[in-house]
């Protein structure tokens, strides 16, 4: 049963450590060149199941990851602050849950079939830590990350 968690919850990182984060824009300004890296795999994955939803259940409270937008621009009341951002999350706590069923192969046999249930991500305003570098307006926001740290984490 340990392989087996090893191995399933090493294949969940690798999906996650090749997730593409697409550039983004909004009202005010866009967040480009985004990346999303898993620094440090934990080594206390826990494996539980959920009978009532057939579910295998892997989740970790030690994880340590980054995100990094290479660019970023936001403008509000005429002035812009543009830049780029590193974002520094260390003990995020990530639950995934995965569904065993059934399906009808094309030769009608029953196989076997795996959905993901759920996926959970929680971190502590703690653990993070917001880097913003760029213009003059940038670096006085980002004396004020900790006004904007906790709705990150919500």
């Amino acid at each position: 049963m340990q392989q087996a968690k090893d191995v399933y919850f090493d294949r969940i990182i690798d999906i996650i450590r090749h997730v593409q984060i697409p550039d983004f824009s909004f009202d005010q300004g866009y967040v480009n060149g985004n990346t999303f890296t898993v620094v440090e795999n934990s080594n206390n994955v826990k494996f539980s199941t959920d009978p009532l939803e057939n579910a295998l259940v892997f989740s970790v409270s030690d994880l340590s990851c980054w995100f990094k937008a290479s660019e970023f621009q936001f403008d509000e009341m005429g002035m812009t602050a543009a830049g780029q951002a590193l974002v520094v999350m260390k003990n995020v706590v990530v639950a995934v849950g995965l569904k065993m069923d059934t399906q009808n192969g094309s030769d009608e046999r029953l196989l076997p079939a795996v959905s993901v249930l759920y996926v959970s991500i929680k971190i502590n305003k703690g653990d993070l830590n917001i880097r913003l570098d760029g213009n003059r307006l940038t670096e006085l926001v980002s004396w004020f990350d900790v006004l904007f740290t906790g709705t990150i984490c919500n």
